[in-house]
């Protein structure tokens, strides 16, 4: 006859057993929401469709859900500024901003359920290129509104905003130069030409430190304007050739006005992710290894292993795990051609979202990888403790319960690919000057085999009154 205390540890086991057996179903159905969001949009994205995206995105504030309410709000400024409703476009990036003010006031170490599941259960931090961008969606919409004053209140919060993000980002922020450019252009509309040399300066100086290429624009403006500042000489400190004779940027300067056209181009970079598997040897290193999608091999790397919750680290196990990586995505818009009455004319691109995505990855790739594999590994750990103690003594049971944590463990580590999904590609600036002869613009967006795919003409430019005048063009497709 079996005793109380026998039948007992046999039910514990059972229920045991129940709980693995169930997990698998519950995981199974948990789709990655950053790839779910965008899968939903993917047809929106790939046409085009600003007005039906629009829309969309106004009635999908529950595939958002609450811990992206950033994205929710940012996507739909975003998309109002592009279809020219800045008062719309205004109120949805202010409580992006809200949003964004809340959590720094947050701390991070509140988000304590991520460290057991994924990152995708943290309310999302925008990165910091989005951050930027966010003040340079805001900066731009008071411009394209004609409203100077509001323009240099928000000159002042982007200033803000980079020290912030020097500031918080453990000297991996390198600053922005194209937003740096544009308030120094806005210090310039508005008289404050001491101010608008440093903006330049620091424009300089943040394209010379990060990696979005320095626009032939911002080297021109500065040979002309900086080569007169009596405050150092910031090409010869940077290493920096000064062009000799920057014929555009005069012209600009001696002109009683000028047209400073904001064009968008493309489609921002996409973020996926690779599934990995490594081991966690006894005696500190870790080894883990992937399938270089681009090749089709495989790497391996290694680093010391991370001290781990639960007092795992004299174990030796296997994990698997997820990273996220940077996926290409075609665009239609490829370039984009201004013409005047005199001649065509191309961008200067001021930012590059692949660029930018790109070195956020590589930034953040030692603290992401650490803190998913402390989470994997004593998350395995746990459920190897938990296999141990569900051994039902029927073979076939332990084998089907074993096989399906071992299955939950792998489908609950997604990697958070959420993002702003409105981001173009590039954004460009044209800066016209005004001339008796300069009656219109017109901007074509071309595809790479030079067919257009949309355009759009700015008429009537020679009436505009003296000093800049900032007009938006987007082809974010």
């Amino acid at each position: 006859m079996r005793s109380s205390s026998e039948g007992k540890g046999r039910f514990s086991r059972l229920r045991l057993l129940g709980g693995a057996l169930l997990v698998p179903l519950l995981v199974s159905g948990c789709a990655n929401p950053g790839q779910k969001r965008l899968d939903a949009f993917r047809n929106t994205l790939n046409q085009g469709d600003l007005v039906g995206g629009l829309e969309k995105v106004r009635s999908s504030k529950s595939l958002y859900g609450e811990n992206s309410a950033f994205l929710w709000e940012m996507d739909l400024g975003v998309l109002h500024h592009y279809l020219g409703a800045w008062d719309s476009s205004i109120v949805h990036l202010e409580r992006a901003e809200q949003i964004v003010e809340d959590l720094y006031a947050r701390s991070v170490t509140n988000e304590a359920a991520a460290l057991a599941t994924n990152d995708n259960l943290r309310p999302y931090r925008p990165r910091g290129y989005e951050r930027v961008l966010l003040a340079q969606y805001q900066l731009l919409n008071y411009l394209a509104k004609q409203d100077l004053q509001g323009a240099l209140v928000e000159v002042r919060r982007g200033v803000l905003v980079l020290d912030r993000l020097g500031e918080t980002d453990s000297g991996s922020y390198r600053g922005d130069g194209g937003l740096e450019y544009l308030h120094s252009l806005v210090y310039l509309a508005a008289g404050q030409k001491d101010n608008s040399l440093i903006s330049l300066r620091r424009s300089l100086i943040a394209y010379q430190e990060g990696k979005v290429p320095l626009p032939q624009m911002v080297r021109e403006d500065a040979s002309l304007r900086l080569r007169r500042d009596p405050r150092g000489k910031i090409f010869e400190s940077l290493g920096l050739q000064v062009v000799a004779d920057p014929i555009h940027a005069r012209t600009l300067e001696q002109s009683p006005g000028e047209i400073d056209l904001i064009v968008y181009q493309g489609r921002s970079p996409e973020l996926g992710q690779i599934r990995a598997w490594g081991e966690w040897i006894k005696g500190g290193l870790f080894a883990w290894h992937w399938s270089d999608p681009q090749t089709g091999k495989e790497v391996t790397d290694a680093f010391p292993a991370p001290p781990m919750p639960g007092g795992a680290t004299g174990e030796t196990f296997h994990v698997n795990f997820t990273f996220p990586v940077l996926k290409d995505v075609d665009s239609k818009v490829e370039r984009i051609e201004v013409q005047t009455p005199r001649e065509s004319l191309q961008p200067d691109w001021i930012s590059d979202t692949r660029v930018l995505l790109d070195q956020w990855l590589s930034d953040t790739h030692t603290a992401t990888m650490v803190r998913t594999i402390v989470r994997v590994a004593a998350r395995t750990f746990a459920a190897q403790k938990v296999k141990s103690n569900v051994k039902t003594g029927n073979p076939l049971l332990d084998l089907v319960a074993n096989v399906g944590m071992d299955f939950a463990q792998g489908e609950i580590e997604q990697s958070d690919l959420r993002m702003c999904l409105w981001l173009p590609r590039r954004i460009g600036i044209v800066r016209v000057p005004l001339q008796p002869d300069v009656l219109a613009l017109h901007a074509r967006g071309l595809s790479s085999g030079g067919s257009v795919v949309a355009e759009r003409s700015l008429g009537d430019v020679a009436s505009e009154p003296a000093g800049h005048r900032f007009r938006i063009v987007a082809f974010p497709w």
